[in-house]
């Protein structure tokens, strides 16, 4: 229990907030429970229409079946091998209401077996877990990462908001007193739709209260994690809410200029000025980033983020050929997208089952290494801080 993480100003510590600085750094398990058709061997546009689709071609559970070979293929136990030898200790882990909640609104067994084998196998490593809810009822974005791309409702639908609520409720009660969750990121990018977003809080923080207090009347403990579209002043001062144990996540972009360096530096001091605005007494998650194709800009914002103290998690541990968002990375010929309107179910059963990283997403080694560097500095540090605390 001496790994449980709490919130102590601007850091973590574990034992229960009373121990050692914790500094997160690793990665996000994208395209695995919610697949994205940019980065993933699909051609749907969401997760959505795929279970539809498939549903209405060959049935539910055949449907099931082949989106199980897709998952079972997609991330095993080697790859948490992999995240221990690139030093991290963090995996961000994306989840989605489509596949976790059965028609009464209850956890799905299966689904939830397939998390407590994920948070177990972490445990084993020393691995911490981020339970982020990218797919929430009613979608909180409309985009595809959300699994709905038919429009954002959650904010103005109390049918789909007493839904997100329950689920977290849920989760809480059955990961509750657990270490090896670092904490709960309640809504991936909770944008809303077009009309929501300028500006944006007003809706989005009085059901970001009420999920933190749902959350909250269960699991006393555990850090909840709270994200900004975009920027840390787009955030409300804690204080305001009466937010304990919060930690603020902010995903870092930089379109502008994404093959200079010079662009990207500029853009990650940016940030760092932005959250000194703000500077909310809370520790703070860089949740998702790519320095795109030039590892100068990852060095240089890698460096950045330790001397802030920030912990962070790429964007992503694979991908389908999009370079240096993907740790490991595979190609067209090697995992070809899956029609769902008229591929066979042999086929698209061939394909899905090829996505393991072994056989398919060879290392991205420059970025793989940078990475592995940068984590293990960190790794360093700390293990010597906890000596000389002894």
């Amino acid at each position: 229990m001496n790994r449980f993480l709490k919130a102590d100003g601007k850091v973590l510590r574990n034992n229960f907030g009373k121990g050692d600085v914790v500094t997160l750094r690793g990665t996000n398990v994208g395209g695995w429970q919610l697949m994205e058709g940019w980065m993933c061997p699909t051609d749907s546009p969401d997760q959505m229409t795929t279970i539809k689709t498939l549903t209405e071609r060959f049935g539910a559970d055949k449907a099931e079946e082949l989106i199980k070979i897709y998952e079972q293929a997609w991330w095993q136990e080697q790859d948490f091998d992999n995240v221990v030898d690139l030093n991290f200790n963090v995996l961000r882990f994306p989840i989605s209401f489509l596949n976790l909640l059965d028609q009464d609104g209850k956890l799905r067994k299966d689904t939830l077996e397939t998390y407590d084998w994920f948070v177990k196998e972490c445990e084993k490593r020393d691995i911490y877990v981020i339970l982020d809810l990218h797919g929430a009822p009613g979608s909180q974005n409309g985009k595809d990462h959300s699994g709905d791309t038919s429009g954002s409702k959650l904010y103005t639908d109390e049918n789909a908001m007493q839904q997100t609520i329950s689920l977290w409720e849920q989760l809480a009660e059955h990961y509750k007193g657990n270490p090896t969750i670092a904490g709960y990121d309640l809504l991936n990018e909770p944008e809303g739709k077009d009309e929501e977003k300028t500006p944006w809080g007003p809706l989005q923080f009085p059901f970001y209260d009420r999920l933190y207090h749902a959350v909250r009347r269960i699991d006393p403990d555990h850090v909840i994690i709270l994200e900004a579209i975009w920027e840390p002043t787009d955030m409300p001062d804690p204080e305001i809410y009466q937010w304990k144990n919060v930690m603020y996540q902010y995903h870092y972009y930089g379109w502008d200029g994404i093959d200079d360096p010079e662009a990207q530096k500029k853009f990650t001091d940016g940030k760092v000025l932005n959250n000194e605005k703000a500077n909310f007494d809370v520790p703070v998650l860089v949740g998702e980033f790519t320095l795109f194709s030039k590892l100068e800009s990852w060095d240089y914002a890698l460096d950045a983020y330790a001397k802030q103290g920030w912990s962070w998690t790429t964007w992503t541990y694979k991908t389908v050929e999009y370079g240096n968002w993907g740790i490991f990375t595979s190609i067209k010929t090697d995992t070809p997208d899956v029609n769902i309107q008229t591929d066979s179910y042999e086929t698209i059963k061939e394909k899905w089952s090829k996505v393991d990283t072994k056989t398919s997403f060879p290392k991205n080694t420059g970025l793989y290494n940078l990475l592995k560097e940068k984590a293990a500095i960190i790794n360093n540090r700390e293990v010597q801080n906890e000596i000389n605390n002894d």
